[in-house]
């Protein structure tokens, strides 16, 4: 199955696709595109990495929603932009 194919070998390695995947070079694995993302902070212990991502469009800087519990609230978890719904949805084509 696919999912096996996924993973971090016993000798501590990861597997291709797992290598090559965006999660596993953000957690400070691997090697950032610079083309895509400039590292702004790291943590002594390399436990805490936080990268910027470059080249936004203004549509996705524009988008911004707010599911606030209450006016004024300080929680207001937000969602996904339509562009990642669309990525979501299995129905769109």
């Amino acid at each position: 199955e696919d999912c096996d194919l996924y993973g971090v070998f016993s000798d501590g390695k990861p597997s291709k696709m797992m290598e090559a995947s965006l999660i596993y070079r953000l957690c400070g694995r691997g090697a950032l595109d610079p083309r895509h993302f400039r590292e702004v902070f790291v943590s002594r212990h390399r436990r805490v990495r936080i990268a910027e991502v470059l080249q936004v469009s203004e549509e996705s800087r524009s988008w911004r929603q707010r599911n606030c519990d209450a006016p004024g609230s300080w929680y207001c978890p937000g969602g996904y932009s339509p562009g990642l719904l669309e990525l979501f949805n299995p129905n769109s084509t």
